[in-house]
């Protein structure tokens, strides 16, 4: 994700600078009961972030190219919406855990942008994306996918306050755009919280038995926005553009092969230096001879 194009450098120095001199740590537990020994961090470490082992799911149908598109061309992604041969179908929580982190940083460096809360130009988005269906921490929570309500994201998480109601909408909106929800499996799961997991206008809405389903790129022109100009603008760069597919390799350059040095060998017809020193041994011995 830091490294989005893999080219070998990371697609945003200043917010990568962000992170490390602040003490951002990722950390990895093997095991779910592992994960409960989070805190005991040196003074050094700022803000903190788990993904766990058991969480990762290699090869996952999450990515485009897992499932057998051409993950830069969003053209390819409608026709193996359903495709699990070859990849698999449980979710890989990875990329949305490093993505919480990268979205944080995000904030804390451009705070008009993205910063968790309702005030930013993304939390202005995501809250207008809940409608009138509600939010967990205010304990008015209706599934959008019910169509009791008129919305596309409402989490029902009572833990989670503004700040990670907004980070995680980031997260939402920044995956659907690269493609990493657009499965039927992958729709499905999310509906009950977010519903604008099809990317782009003109691609087969899922899960499509929902009302409230709509495009990202329609149900928030303003979300959308934010989230597809991950190149050229400040404030964007640390976006990804491409669904990870758990395979990074960083730049591949040819190898370096030594040279090979040729052996020196003696002219043809030229005496060994063994033969000279038996011709100057025969040399001593005519001298001595009468």
């Amino acid at each position: 994700l830091i490294d989005n194009d893999a080219d070998g450098v990371p697609d945003d120095p200043v917010h990568l600078k962000h992170m490390v001199d602040n003490g951002y740590l990722l950390w990895v537990p093997l095991t779910d009961k592992d994960s409960k020994n989070s805190g005991n961090w040196p003074d050094e470490v700022g803000v903190d972030q788990m993904t766990g082992i058991f969480e990762a799911v290699p090869g996952t149908c999450d990515s485009p190219a897992n499932r057998g598109a051409d993950p830069k061309d969003r053209t390819t992604w409608a026709a193996v919406v359903e495709n699990t041969q070859g990849c698999d179908p449980k979710r890989d929580a990875t990329t949305e855990e490093i993505h919480h982190l990268m979205a944080t940083a995000a904030g804390e460096l451009w705070p008009d942008l993205w910063e968790a809360s309702f005030k930013s130009e993304a939390g202005k988005a995501i809250e207008l994306t809940n409608g009138n269906c509600g939010w967990g921490f205010k304990n008015n929570w209706i599934d959008p996918s019910s169509n009791k309500c008129e919305g596309q994201y409402a989490y029902n998480d009572k833990t989670c306050d503004e700040a990670c109601i907004v980070v995680e909408g980031i997260y939402w909106a920044s995956v659907s755009y690269i493609g990493g929800l657009y499965t039927k499996t992958g729709t499905d799961d999310a509906k009950n919280e977010w519903l604008m997991a099809t990317p782009n206008d003109g691609m087969t809405i899922y899960p499509k038995s929902v009302i409230n389903a709509k495009t990202l790129e329609t149900g928030s022109p303003a979300l959308y926005k934010l989230v597809s100009t991950t190149e050229t603008e400040s404030g964007h760069k640390w976006l990804p553009a491409i669904m990870p597919d758990g395979k990074y390799m960083g730049k591949q350059t040819a190898p370096v092969v030594a040279p090979v040095t040729a052996p020196v060998t003696a002219p043809v017809g030229a005496p060994s230096e063994d033969e000279e020193d038996e011709d100057e041994e025969d040399e001593g011995e005519c001298a001595d001879s009468p």
